[in-house]
């Protein structure tokens, strides 16, 4: 059964307008309770047994602290969120790396997170915080155990490439597999590559 959430964003990417983007993550923190809420009320009224999350942008923000919260308040609800998608996270990457993902992991969430480095939207966003953020690929590409990390720089569907997560045919068959529970290295449009000792993955093109 699909349940969407929506949170009072104006919209607008720091491209367009940087005043509306830092009243939106005020309101994205703000809406973390509804959001924890949401998820309670659906898991006790559905009785679902298994429960898949999918976030985009500034909204991974809320996602993944409404998760580790109901992780810590409500334990047998939360062993029910099986999978978790971030599409393009308006997150720190150091915050990410260093608080989210670990809490996420030890949540027993699999996490599926995809980067772009052709992303105009989040690149603004860092110079907005100054800081990079964990939806960037390339040279700033976030990496956490646990966590499988997925280059989709190759996935060019519109002009600030941050929306290609619901356009692009290539991921939306990506994540339907994973929600299916295919791992990064059970699907074929995923090649893997190195960075260091660390493992991400980088999402074919499709051909022209």
């Amino acid at each position: 059964m699909p349940a969407f959430f929506s949170w009072p964003s104006n919209g607008e990417s720091p491209v367009e307008g940087t005043a509306n983007y830092l009243r939106d993550f005020t309101k994205a923190i703000s809406s973390i309770p509804a959001l924890e809420e949401f998820l309670v009320q659906f898991g006790e009224k559905t009785r679902a047994e298994e429960i898949y999350v999918l976030a985009h942008s500034m909204g991974s923000w809320t996602t993944t602290h409404a998760l580790m919260s109901l992780a810590l308040n409500r334990p047998k609800l939360a062993a029910k969120v099986k999978l978790v998608t971030l599409a393009a996270p308006d997150i720190d990457a150091r915050v990410f790396t260093v608080q989210i993902a670990p809490a996420m992991v030890k949540a027993g969430y699999a996490v599926n997170l995809y980067a772009s480095d052709n992303d105009k939207a989040l690149n603004a966003s860092r110079v907005v915080w100054g800081r990079p953020r964990a939806g960037i690929a390339g040279a700033a590409l976030t990496l956490s155990p646990g966590v499988e990390t997925i280059d989709a720089s190759d996935i060019d569907t519109d002009v600030l490439g941050h929306s290609k997560y619901g356009d692009s045919p290539a991921l939306l068959e990506d994540m339907a597999l994973f929600y299916g529970g295919a791992r990064a290295g059970q699907r074929p449009g995923l090649i893997p590559r190195k960075r260091g000792a660390e493992t991400y993955w980088q999402i074919q093109a499709p051909p022209h």
